[in-house]
């Protein structure tokens, strides 16, 4: 049976997530579920764009997700692939263009046009497991080459490390990062602030 494509919004964001999704945490709760999404990413490196157009360095994000009443991962495949409009994201069709692309348009917006994190519209999950809309959820999806990460949540808070992963001073653990970096940058959805101070008790309090 034929059924629109899900629409693909990308976050505004200054990064690109750059590898698989390395952490996901799901805390359950009688007052608000969070879930945690740690990524590795980048931001455009000018002093690799002549030997590497469109290079990034190395970051972590942690992403926070307030009121994530669903999660479920799985592997990327390209008929999975089939189900999303990606018009919004303005890809060229002919992939040799596309790190060109990509760094003109971040460097002209000031922003990934192709984060790897998006909200959905037209949504197929959502309906299905919240047919009477009893929750104001909105549908993200954080995707790499690899594998994916699907939330249905109210909002989300987005934090950003350097990350040393491969450098001539050495190298740090992506776990070790934020005990070890300080935040670089941050970010929220719009209604973050109606739920931050309920989420920084439960993501405070015991597991």
């Amino acid at each position: 049976m034929s059924h629109q494509k899900q629409r693909l919004v990308p976050i505004r964001v200054p990064w690109t997530h750059a590898m698989g999704v390395l952490q996901v945490c799901w805390k359950s709760s009688d007052t608000l579920n969070v879930a945690r999404v740690a990524i590795g990413a980048g931001r455009l490196d000018s002093s690799r764009q002549e030997e590497c157009p469109g290079g990034l360095d190395s970051r972590r994000v942690d992403l926070v997700f307030a009121g994530a009443a669903w999660l479920r991962t799985g592997r990327f495949s390209d008929a999975r692939d089939d189900d999303f409009d990606r018009t919004l994201i303005g890809i060229p069709e002919d992939w040799r263009d596309y790190f060109t692309w990509r760094q003109q348009t971040w460097l002209a917006q000031d922003r990934c046009p192709n984060p790897g994190v998006y909200e959905v519209e037209e949504s197929h999950w959502l309906p299905r497991v919240d047919p009477d809309k009893r929750w104001v959820c909105k549908h993200y999806l954080i995707e790499s080459s690899d594998d994916f990460v699907e939330i249905l949540a109210l909002a989300f808070h987005w934090t950003e490390r350097i990350w040393p992963c491969s450098t001539e001073f050495g190298s740090m653990k992506f776990e070790d990062v934020p005990g070890q970096n300080p935040v670089v940058a941050e970010g929220a959805s719009d209604d973050w602030n109606k739920y931050r101070d309920s989420v920084a008790l439960e993501i405070a309090g015991p597991s």
